[in-house]
């Protein structure tokens, strides 16, 4: 009886013993959980630092969880085939770029020569697949999607109607496209709110636009000016998509079936960026 009477102190002590040491421990297991997070992405910053030239607008390499992610996203928005999706994915990041040699170096000092598609492969299959017989891309960056589609043509994937016009207010950008010759891919340097009002209505509405200027005022010029003209794209893609965002409040109103897509850094450095893609219904 004795024995079961110090057994039960001894629980006691024991139990009384632990919650301190709990009080104590955790804190400290919570400051090796920051350093080891920390150094992570310290590492994984410098791998980037060194392995990059690009200061804005990252573009993604995607790994094997992301492609099935992405593949499967835009097979179901967009009635597609799934595993064609996949594959072509697949191959379209073993495409080896070449910096053309007449490029000048600062206009190619933050060009990652690179098969990092992310959200433009969005665009691509929908080229492919023909839903569309142009796209309207304000925000053209380093060119990403324009040689996508250079790609196209040059293999006779896109039928001869088909358009593509870029529109890049600064003109330092657009580099993967700078040697285009064809006829179906059309750079034009110049503000946005400037070009809109020479753009058909009818290819306009009839079209995919691609909205990535980064830049607030004319994101909200845009789909004010498409929706005080009623213009309403086939297809919508845009990289901001805030509650706020021009784009939201745009598609909320205007009867499309609309859904936001991420795509995070596989190496776990670079914010993961949001896209909203829309199809009007």
């Amino acid at each position: 009886m004795k024995n079961k009477r110090v057994d039960t102190l001894l629980q006691i002590i024991n139990i009384e013993y632990m919650k301190k040491l709990i009080i104590f421990l955790i804190p400290i297991k919570r400051f090796f959980y920051f350093i080891s997070r920390a150094y992570l992405v310290f590492k994984n910053g410098l791998v980037w630092l060194f392995t990059s030239k690009e200061h804005t607008n990252f573009t993604f390499l995607l790994n094997n969880q992301q492609v099935e992610n992405i593949s499967f996203v835009i097979s179901k928005f967009y009635d597609l085939d799934e595993e064609f999706i996949k594959k072509e994915v697949n191959n379209l990041q073993k495409i080896n770029i070449g910096r053309d040699k007449g490029v000048k170096n600062y206009r190619a000092v933050d060009v990652d020569y690179k098969p990092k598609w992310d959200y433009r492969l969005i665009s691509y299959f929908l080229i492919l697949d023909k839903k569309i017989s142009s796209v309207y891309e304000f925000g053209v960056d380093q060119g990403r999607l324009g040689y996508l589609i250079s790609k196209l043509i040059s293999n006779n994937d896109i039928e001869d109607n088909f358009k593509y016009v870029g529109v890049e207010y600064n003109p330092r950008k657009g580099v993967m496209v700078e040697n285009n010759s064809s006829k179906q891919i059309q750079i034009i340097f110049d503000r946005l709110e400037d070009t809109l009002s020479e753009l058909s209505f009818d290819n306009l509405s009839n079209s995919l636009i691609v909205s990535s200027t980064h830049e607030e005022k004319s994101e909200k010029f845009l789909f004010d000016y498409l929706d005080s003209n009623k213009i309403y794209p086939k297809y919508l893609i845009s990289d901001e998509t805030s509650n706020n965002s021009s784009y939201i409040k745009f598609v909320s109103k205007n009867h499309y079936t609309h859904t936001i897509l991420p795509i995070g850094d596989s190496n776990n450095f670079l914010d993961t960026i949001y896209i909203g893609i829309a199809k009007y219904d």
